[in-house]
């Protein structure tokens, strides 16, 4: 077996592993290295780019992105004070051993979660990957650190602004869907089928702006 493995091909190894999905097996015939030799190198290798270009790619917000955030908003999706739309994202995973029914979600296969707030443009502002998929949009949310940060007035959100010259100061918030806890910054659709024309008009804002 190889002594030595260079960091460029480290790097290689890591890019056919996470765009293929490949089973750790295929990476030993392939590059010449020991299954669990692949998976060291696999999780090393993604713990470093993590570290060097989160900051770079996914900057933690601040009161001025935010408030460029909410401008998007609202030039598209005519939504005022919103800073980003949540949702969570299913990654269908092999069961891991001994783990029970905790990776195993509503939508009945194996997976973990990523929860995403996203810009206008479609872009990430923060994510929370890694939860068992068998939890709820809302509950990963309720334990997410830019809840966490939120709730201690540590995530820059911009002071509340009025809507018009003469309005009542409105809060900055996110949106989410109907699975999502309201709350003073997360906004979600009215329930029901039958709603007068004003919860209408916000769903349909709301959804557009999801």
């Amino acid at each position: 077996m190889r002594s030595y493995i260079s960091a460029e091909e480290r790097l290689l190894i890591t890019v056919r592993y996470l765009a293929t999905g490949c089973y750790f097996s295929d990476i030993h015939y392939d590059f010449k290295c020991g299954q669990t030799t692949a998976g060291i190198i696999v999780r090393e290798t993604v713990k470093i780019i993590w570290d060097k270009l989160k900051n770079i790619c996914m900057p933690e917000p601040t009161e001025e992105s935010h408030l460029k955030t909410a401008e998007g908003f609202m030039k598209y999706a005519n939504f005022p004070n919103l800073l980003g739309a949540i949702d969570g994202k299913h990654i269908r995973v092999i069961k891991p051993q001994h783990s029970g029914s905790e990776y195993f979600n509503y939508k009945k296969y194996f997976s973990i979660v990523l929860l995403a707030i996203c810009d206008a443009n479609y872009r990430f502002i923060n994510i929370d990957v890694g939860c068992y998929g068998k939890a709820a949009d809302s509950t990963i949310n309720e334990c997410s650190e830019w809840t966490k940060k939120i709730r201690q007035g540590n995530y820059n959100i911009p002071n509340a602004r009025p809507l018009s010259n003469n309005g009542v100061p409105i809060p900055f918030t996110f949106v989410g869907d109907e699975g999502f806890a309201l709350s003073q910054h997360l906004q979600r659709p009215y329930a029901g089928k039958i709603l007068p024309r004003e919860k209408r008009i916000y769903n349909y804002r709301l959804t557009r702006a999801r």
